[in-house]
């Protein structure tokens, strides 16, 4: 049963990367350069080095790591999703490096000593689920987030899904893939953060404090919205998908914002600095990161809300 269950898991995930890889390599990936020379840069490969890509997605990290390991030195790039390493395998030969290796990874279930079941133990299972209670408060508002992106969503076709109450106003659709690019473009930033704190051993169990900054933006950015400022336009959506895939890339985004939060618990949240993906003249420390995602999918949520609501009013189409 166990077992059926990871794979169905597993099946789930890769359908997910398949069905969003085009919109992928559109929006999120063109943010990911600085992300790939900082995770190039921190990697120190010499010549000679062998690299392994897990999750090498449209292989920019692979193909930028492949000149720094010759002579002598290879690159090999998996993925569970056939489409993105189709993609993968493109980046590859348009770079003209011989030397990157691409190839389909494969779940396997790891074993604990003694036991050879790959379960858990009691003791690591609770260790693992209890978070520093204000890290849980965000845990519980990003699955609150999720269920709530679909009770708005359901009950809209195509035409209400895609529709604007008025020409400067966002439809449905547009309020989820904002929220969908920002959370891809929050992911590598709290990642390599994530890295930092455990590379200088910067760990505390708490209670974390958001910095002035963290504070004021999270004020600012809860409903009621106090101030509303235009967003960057590289975080404005350029097409609108369908609402499956649509949900499908808010659900995996959110899944892996949460791992981020579990694998943040024990870290100095506030030592640690984060640079706003909307600007980079603002910076404000991680535990104020994850405060302002929840509150910003909030704001756009509440959005949506009131776009279907002007709807129900007979406002707009």
């Amino acid at each position: 049963m166990e077992a059926n269950s990871d794979r169905q898991g597993l099946e789930w995930q890769i359908g997910v990367w398949d069905r969003i890889s085009q919109l992928y390599l559109r929006e999120i990936d063109p943010r990911f350069a600085p992300v790939v020379e900082n995770v190039i840069a921190r990697g120190r490969l010499q010549p000679g080095q062998h690299v392994l890509d897990l999750g090498t997605g449209t292989a920019t990290v692979a193909t930028a790591a492949a000149p720094l390991v010759i002579p002598g030195g290879r690159v090999t790039a998996v993925d569970i999703s056939p489409e993105m390493l189709t993609l993968a395998r493109r980046r590859v030969a348009d770079s003209g490096r011989t030397n990157v290796a691409t190839g389909r990874g494969r779940r396997r279930r790891s074993r604990t000593s003694g036991e050879g079941t790959g379960r858990v133990s009691r003791s690591d299972s609770e260790r693992v689920m209890s978070l520093a209670p204000q890290l849980e408060r965000i845990h519980g508002e990003l699955t609150d987030a999720r269920r709530r992106a679909h009770e708005i969503a359901a009950p809209l076709g195509p035409e209400r899904w895609s529709t604007r109450p008025a020409v400067d106003e966002w439809s449905v659709a547009e309020c989820l893939i904002h929220l969908n690019l920002t959370s891809g473009a929050f992911l590598p930033l709290i990642r390599d953060a994530i890295a930092r704190g455990r590379d200088r051993q910067l760990f505390s169990a708490g209670p974390y404090r958001r910095d002035v900054v963290g504070w004021v933006l999270s004020w600012l950015t809860e409903p009621a919205v106090r101030l509303r400022i235009k967003t960057t336009a590289s975080f404005v959506p350029a097409s609108v998908d369908p609402k499956d895939r649509v949900l499908e890339a808010f659900d995996m985004l959110q899944e892996q914002l949460t791992v981020c939060v579990r694998e943040a618990d024990g870290l100095a949240l506030g030592r640690l600095r984060v640079i706003s993906p909307f600007d980079a003249r603002i910076k404000y420390n991680l535990y104020s990161c994850l405060r302002i995602i929840p509150a910003h999918q909030r704001q756009h949520l509440a959005q949506a809300q009131e776009v279907i609501d002007s709807f129900r009013a007979g406002i707009g189409r």
